[in-house]
């Protein structure tokens, strides 16, 4: 056991005692159960144990509308996400995000870091379902950061990447329910955000998006759009990687 968990099962033991005595007996029956767990389970079990931990502790050392507070919060909710329980994420990733926004303003970086985290998680639970929440969220981010930080901060690129994929989700959804003008709307969107940013993987999903509206077009009847957007979409990776 490290000298962080020693002392960290030691200070929830401490902060427990000094909160009441049902806090002391809870934090103890916590450190039985750490104590067995960390003989049985694996690494990864092991870093959601330590991660729940934390936030006992948090619970009883900082105010609940604490940054502190939030990390914690936040660090159980990755640590699920880190083990493939996306479900049981959301709720700590949520309490996390709300309680950075009222530490912090919603216009805070690590605010936008936190909502940020809260729909990644969301779009791994079920696209499909949370598809509008997640592109909604997005799109917030996207706001925020663009009024807070240089125009090509790699935090934006990141967030012009994934709200991309999500318009992208949707168009190809519309596709396959025969919506061709939908498809290509959403195909649009996606290809004029990236086009804003296109460097790093943005650069490959500049080149696949405006494949699929090229695709679209075409079987639009606009056989002469379509092959200008090609052309364009080209030469402008062409000039990205080699230079004009």
């Amino acid at each position: 056991m490290t000298n962080r968990r020693q002392n960290l099962l030691i200070a929830i033991v401490v902060a427990g005692a000094a909160a009441g005595a049902s806090a002391w007996l809870n934090a103890v029956n916590h450190l039985s159960f750490g104590l067995v767990i960390q003989q049985m389970a694996s690494e990864a079990q092991t870093g959601l144990l330590w991660a729940r931990l934390d936030l006992d502790y948090a619970r009883i050392r900082y105010r609940h509308d604490s940054v502190a507070y939030g990390a914690a919060l936040e660090e159980l909710g990755v640590a699920f996400c880190n083990d493939g329980y996306w479900v049981a994420s959301i709720p700590y990733l949520e309490a996390a995000a709300a309680v950075y926004e009222r530490a912090l303003g919603p216009d805070n970086y690590e605010t936008t870091v936190e909502w940020h985290t809260l729909a990644d998680a969301l779009r791994n639970v079920e696209p499909s379902k949370w598809s509008a929440r997640v592109e909604s969220t997005y799109r917030r981010v996207l706001a925020t950061r663009r009024r807070i930080l240089l125009p090509n901060h790699d935090a934006i690129r990141t967030v012009l990447g994934s709200l991309a994929d999500m318009i992208v989700l949707r168009g190809t959804a519309a596709e396959a329910h025969g919506d061709l003008a939908a498809a290509a709307a959403a195909y649009r969107e996606a290809y004029e955000l990236l086009q804003a940013s296109p460097f790093g993987d943005n650069l490959c999903r500049v080149s696949q998006v405006g494949e699929n509206l090229a695709r679209i077009l075409e079987l639009q009847g606009k056989a002469l759009e379509a092959t200008a957007l090609r052309k364009k979409t080209n030469d402008a990776c062409r000039d990205i990687i080699w230079g004009p």
